[in-house]
């Protein structure tokens, strides 16, 4: 038991030290880490405040979550990782081109003369684990998306970087919904070796067409119509541009 408690002692004064520590001197906390941590019998509450604290360098492979739940590690404490395991920021360049093409990630809905623009909506990184199994999947509060349409036919135009494919960037999904909120999955395991991929029934198909070439301070883009093959049926829906959501919902029929 004394051994025990010293373990925790020394582990939590390191802690300490890391985080009086210059932000650039900090050294990026890592799965081992997380897992030195739970087994020394820290509270998660502490856990997931270094996880918060601390730069991260964290494994969030399918494979690396259901070993971290294997080996004791908390929902909270996975979603924590998950949270701190963010993309690396885009750079000046790339912030500064996006910043010349102000028409860059906008969304518009074209309803016969009406023209109206989309809200982005944010979806948060959520996981679940059980024993063997892990779903990563984005989540939307509740069960039904703000903005609604009776258009089952509905014509979406965007503008991409001119040299993306649409098709690769721009899809149109029906989303799991639960009680409370909607799912897009993104990916998951059953067990090492044995990944869940995204149902791609649920994907729409769709036509897409490209209306003009902009230019703006040297920066091309293209302005895509985008517009399903078949009537859409009435139910929830998530248009998603690259790594952006415009959630919306079918309600009758037009």
């Amino acid at each position: 038991m004394k051994i025990k408690l010293l373990g925790i002692f020394i582990l939590a004064l390191s802690i300490a030290f890391c985080s009086g520590q210059a932000p650039s001197q900090k050294k990026p906390l890592t799965n081992a880490d997380v897992l030195q941590m739970v087994k020394a019998g820290l509270a998660e509450g502490v856990i997931v405040a270094a996880i918060q604290s601390n730069p991260a360098n964290y494994d969030t492979s399918p494979t690396a979550l259901i070993d971290l739940n294997k080996q004791g590690v908390s929902a909270k404490v996975q979603e924590a990782i998950l949270a701190a395991q963010k993309p690396a920021p885009p750079s000046a360049r790339e912030s500064a081109g996006a910043a010349m093409v102000p028409s860059l990630n906008r969304v518009f809905l074209l309803d016969g003369t009406e023209r109206k623009e989309m809200k982005q909506n944010k979806g948060d990184l959520d996981t679940f684990a059980a024993p063997f199994f892990v779903k990563i999947f984005i989540k939307f509060e509740g069960r039904n998306a703000d903005f609604r349409v009776t258009n089952r036919s509905p014509v979406f135009e965007v503008s991409l970087p001119g040299n993306w494919v649409a098709s690769e960037h721009v899809k149109l999904v029906k989303p799991d919904v639960q009680k409370e909120r909607r799912e897009l999955p993104v990916q998951g395991a059953a067990g090492p070796g044995v990944p869940i991929k995204p149902d791609k029934k649920a994907n729409v198909a769709l036509a897409y067409e490209e209306v003009r070439k902009e230019s703006a301070a040297g920066v091309e883009t293209a302005v895509i119509r985008i517009k399903p093959l078949k009537p859409l049926q009435t139910g929830e829906y998530v248009l998603t541009v690259d790594q952006t959501y415009y959630c919306f919902g079918v309600d009758g029929v037009k």
